[in-house]
């Protein structure tokens, strides 16, 4: 695919409710600051670290859709559809490099709030939020809801791995599987 349109960049503070948004870039911060840890940089691990717990802490302040500001702009493509899942991946990656079980049970929280899907993608983070709270157990931390991701995780692997219409995932005569109702598959 070749997008030759303009690619304009908005601007979000924490006034805004973009939790979708300030979740996701707060786990991803998160996660890359044990990268930096890990190997000695960790001045920049810290300042990492720093930026996710403020983007976080803005998401906890204001929920809320980016999609749900520039609304033109995100009426037909790359709209967001929650925010739960976000700031569940960004609480589970906070509670992994900190340690602070308050991240795990505002995880829980979010997850439990939200509505899962079984549809990995651009605009979900549901399915690797519940292997990354499965992964963390079998690690010997003590997960809150772990009962509830295992059962998750159970229903997604049994979705995709099988693909016979369960949750409408589906296969492809040459064995692609793939979400029925979606045009662009599983590579969305």
């Amino acid at each position: 695919e070749q997008q030759t349109g303009a690619r304009p960049a908005y601007k979000y503070n924490r006034t805004m409710g973009a939790a979708d948004l300030y979740g996701g870039v707060a786990g991803a911060l998160a996660s890359s600051a044990m990268v930096f840890q890990d190997n000695g940089d960790s001045g920049f691990a810290d300042e990492l670290l720093r930026v996710a717990k403020e983007l976080y802490s803005w998401g906890l302040e204001k929920d809320g859709k980016y999609s749900d500001y520039y609304k033109k702009q995100t009426a037909s493509i790359y709209k967001s559809y929650d925010f739960q899942d976000n700031m569940a991946w960004a609480g589970g990656w906070l509670y992994r490099v900190t340690k602070d079980v308050t991240y795990l049970d505002q995880a829980l929280s979010y997850f439990t709030r939200g509505t899962p899907d079984y549809y990995p993608g651009w605009d979900s983070l549901w399915a690797q939020h519940a292997a990354h709270m499965v992964s963390l157990s079998n690690m010997g931390h003590i997960v809150p809801g772990i009962d509830l991701y295992k059962a998750y995780m159970d229903k997604f692997l049994r979705a995709w791995l099988v693909a016979d219409g369960f949750e409408d995932i589906v296969s492809t005569p040459l064995g692609m599987h793939y979400p029925k109702w979606n045009e662009w598959a599983n590579l969305a």
